[in-house]
């Protein structure tokens, strides 16, 4: 069918009992909506769709599975094609793997059209400059891509929009930006207090922490955000201050992690604070759970693309 003005469409002759009946993926994408507190929408669960995406077990045959299906269909009332639809990609005939094309703008806050037709050259095997330049101009003017407007940008990259090679993002990570921003709001003053403000100056004073150090050691246990950011100059004593609120967390019984870009951060990180920390990319590839009473420390938070964060 035509798509609607949230641009779903419906496949005719299936009914939603048996989109139901073959796809579990639904309910996961809501469960981690509901656990993060915000709001469904399709581009969410879009982005929550693709955060939370397994390998799939493609060991053994497909027909084996075709005389099931046939009969599940069945049972809920689909008379339709038994087959299974071979659908050709239409990259194939160029040797264009679209997907690591996206894969790789999807690690950039924002690139510009040279960036998009320079991943075409890379990821293509038998594309003519010509041919390259054309799938950059169906690219742009897909859903896939989305221009930054002026009045997202500052001062400073104000010059890059009016230029030739306007600011670019992705679809995906424009909605995985929204989809963290909302989290973070949601998280506004949702834990519990655990710490006493008087208890912790007197605690601030007898380690002699700078009033900087003092206020951000503070604030960080007391503001009962889910996120909080600290930013300092080098050498301003922003590891002996959270070695201090290790100290506090860990005094109330919650457990903490240390994570940063590097291995060589993660390990400084982890010798300052005491923590066991390691780099973001193994602690997603490790994919452990995080209970709700741990502190997660990020060092250089800034340097994280969309994507991880």
């Amino acid at each position: 069918t035509e798509k609607d003005e949230h641009h779903n469409a419906e496949v005719v002759g299936i009914s939603q009992e048996l989109i139901n009946e073959f796809s579990t993926r639904r309910a996961e994408i809501l469960a981690v909506l509901e656990e993060l507190g915000i709001e469904q929408t399709s581009d969410r669960n879009t982005v929550i769709a693709e955060l939370t995406r397994k390998e799939k077990d493609v060991s053994g045959e497909l027909s084996d599975n075709y005389d099931d299906w046939i009969i599940r269909a069945r049972e809920h009332g689909f008379k339709g094609w038994n087959g299974i639809l071979n659908v050709t990609n239409i990259y194939e005939e160029t040797k264009l793997d679209i997907e690591n094309v996206f894969a790789q703008l999807n690690r950039r806050s924002s690139f510009t059209r040279l960036d998009l037709v320079r991943e075409i050259g890379r990821n293509s095997s038998c594309l003519t400059s010509e041919e390259i330049e054309s799938e950059a101009d169906r690219l742009l003017a897909s859903d896939s891509l989305v221009q930054i407007s002026e009045e997202n940008l500052n001062d400073d990259l104000e010059i890059t929009t009016k230029s030739r090679n306007p600011l670019l993002t992705t679809r995906f990570v424009l909605e995985t930006e929204k989809t963290v921003l909302a989290a973070a709001t949601a998280g506004q003053n949702s834990r519990h207090d655990l710490f006493n403000k008087q208890a912790l100056e007197s605690t601030a004073e007898k380690l002699h922490l700078t009033d900087e150090q003092k206020a951000a050691f503070q604030n960080v246990l007391t503001s009962n955000n889910f996120i909080d950011l600290i930013e300092g100059a080098p050498g301003a004593g922003k590891t002996n201050m959270l070695r201090a609120v290790v100290d506090e967390w860990r005094g109330k019984g919650g457990d903490v992690i240390g994570m940063a870009v590097s291995a060589r951060a993660a390990a400084e990180l982890g010798f300052g604070t005491k923590t066991d920390s390691d780099t973001i990319a193994k602690h997603l590839l490790d994919g452990k759970p995080i209970g709700k009473n741990t502190l997660i420390i990020i060092d250089e938070a800034s340097m994280i693309d969309t994507v991880d964060l």
